[in-house]
């Protein structure tokens, strides 16, 4: 089982660029993120499940640290409800 700093500390080894591709994986596919967060950690010799990987992202969520991750303006429009195209009628 791994802990809250453990997970951190898998996080802070990754670049930003990193966080924020899988920040956007994790809108657009949420097991996808999970499995491929737990792969990370594995190469790190942590073993995690999907169940703490969710709890440490609410968790660092609760504490706002997602705050200033980036993301693209196609992550953004989808998160924020953007046209789809068409006559922008939902």
């Amino acid at each position: 089982m791994a802990t809250l700093q453990q997970f951190k500390g898998i996080r802070s080894s990754l670049s930003s660029d990193q966080q924020s591709s899988l920040y956007e994986q994790f809108i657009n596919d949420q097991d996808g993120a999970i499995n491929k967060m737990i792969s990370i950690a594995t190469e790190q010799g942590i073993t995690m499940t999907s169940d703490e990987v969710l709890g440490y992202l609410k968790e660092l969520d609760n504490d706002d640290e997602f705050d200033y991750i980036k993301l693209t303006a196609a992550t953004l429009s989808s998160i924020s409800g953007g046209s789809r195209g068409g006559s922008g009628n939902c």
